[in-house]
C-alpha cells in the first residue's frame, strides 16, 4: 500500500515538473521571438570593429548581434564566422558583439541563458535567436533570410 502512495505521489511531482518545463519553454519562445517578434529595448554597445553604436540607429536595418564571453570556447569558435558575416554583409546588416560579463544587463534583458547566443533584429523586434556554435553557412543562411525577404517585398 505504501509503494501504490510513493508512485502515485512520484507521478504527480513529475506531471507537475513535465507542465512546468513545457510553459517555461512556450514562455521563452515568445520571449525571444520564436513564436512572435518582441519589440527590442534600446541599448548601446560597441560593434565587430569596435565602435560605439545604438540598436536604434538601424532602425529598418537587419541587426545581428552575438551574445559572448571571453571565456567561452565556443563564443570562440565561431568568432571567424561572425566577423566574416559582418564583411560580408557590410553596408546591407549590422553585426555586433555584445560580452555578456560586460554588459551584463543587456543579456538578462534578453533572457541569455546560454553563450553563443545570435539575435537577429528586424524593424525593431527580435525575430529570430540561435544557441550554440553555429557552423559559418548557418549564421550567414540567418543574416541572409530577412535580407532576400526585403528584396523580394521591394520588387513587388
Amino acid at each position: 500500500m505504501r509503494r501504490g502512495i510513493w508512485a502515485a505521489a512520484l507521478g504527480i511531482v513529475v506531471a507537475a515538473g513535465l507542465i512546468y518545463f513545457a510553459s517555461s519553454v512556450r514562455g521563452q519562445e515568445e520571449s525571444t521571438g520564436s513564436s512572435a517578434s518582441v519589440k527590442a529595448a534600446e541599448f548601446a554597445l560597441t560593434d565587430i570593429d569596435g565602435k560605439p553604436v545604438k540598436l536604434s540607429d538601424y532602425k529598418g536595418k537587419v541587426v545581428i548581434l552575438d551574445f559572448w564571453a571571453t571565456w567561452c570556447p565556443p563564443c570562440r569558435m565561431i568568432g571567424p564566422a561572425i566577423e566574416a558575416a559582418a564583411d560580408r554583409f557590410a553596408g546591407q546588416a549590422k553585426v555586433a558583439k555584445l560580452d555578456v560579463d560586460d554588459n551584463p544587463a543587456v543579456a538578462s534583458r534578453y533572457g541569455i541563458c546560454s553563450i553563443p547566443t545570435l539575435l537577429l533584429f528586424q524593424d525593431g523586434r527580435v525575430v529570430e535567436q540561435r544557441v550554440g556554435a553555429l557552423p559559418k553557412a548557418e549564421i550567414e543562411a540567418m543574416v541572409e533570410r530577412p535580407l532576400l525577404a526585403a528584396a523580394a517585398s521591394a520588387a513587388r
